[in-house]
């Protein structure tokens, strides 16, 4: 009797900052036949080792990563763009018959990842200058200012003081004339797999003071 095609179950490890992802990620490697996919979208650039806690280079070197010292700094990337590619790399894991190990990092990654969100790139490198410039000359509030009277729904959801998605916002608004949290509700399918996840994390306390022990050995290594 055909029972039908096998279900594709990928593997999600997610938790904070300092919890123990990686290390946990390398056990589950030990048992499994798993190649890990970060979702970190900082380790995702080159060069930015120190700051970004990225695995030790042993582990790296015996574990397929993907996502990892994958881009230049300089290049722009979005979460529409990893929801794409990282689909497109969990879809050549399952046909090597390995398990794809999600290890994650940053949660608009995933969210982009794991439910589908906006992936269309609307980039304008003229507006994004010109409003570094404001940014430089006037603050971050004075934009999130201006964020409030185009598209109060994203503003709502932006600290007046994260200039980085204040900027991001304002320049897709400006670029194209569509609101960003309009845009970013046209999302794409679901995933063709299904996420088996798994949370980690310990109690604050300790999770501080490991996080003050990192950025201590960060300093240690010449992150300055």
């Amino acid at each position: 009797m055909n029972s039908g095609p096998k279900k594709k179950i990928a593997i999600v490890l997610v938790g904070p900052t300092g919890a123990g992802k990686t290390y946990l990620s390398s056990l589950v490697a030990e048992k499994l036949p798993v190649e890990i996919v970060s979702a970190d979208s900082r380790q995702i650039y080159k060069h930015l080792t120190i700051g970004t806690a990225k695995p030790p280079i042993e582990i790296l070197e015996t574990i397929p990563h993907h996502f990892i010292d994958y881009l230049e700094p300089d290049r722009p990337y979005s979460a529409g763009k990893y929801c794409e590619e990282a689909r497109q790399v969990i879809e050549e894991i399952f046909a090597r018959h390995q398990i794809p190990l999600i290890v994650g990092g940053s949660g608009l990654y995933l969210r982009a990842l794991l439910e589908g969100f906006w992936g269309e790139d609307i980039r304008d490198e003229r507006i994004r200058q010109s409003l570094q410039h404001r940014l430089e000359e006037e603050g971050p509030e004075a934009l999130h200012h201006d964020l409030q009277k185009v598209d109060p729904e994203a503003a709502a959801k932006i600290h007046p003081r994260n200039s980085q998605r204040i900027v991001r916002a304002l320049e897709v608004y400006l670029a194209s004339g569509m609101r960003i949290s309009e845009l970013q509700k046209q999302k794409m399918p679901p995933p063709s797999f299904t996420p088996l996840k798994f949370g980690v994390t310990k109690p604050r306390k300790m999770l501080y003071e490991d996080i003050n022990r990192r950025v201590d050995e960060m300093f240690r290594l010449g992150l300055l």
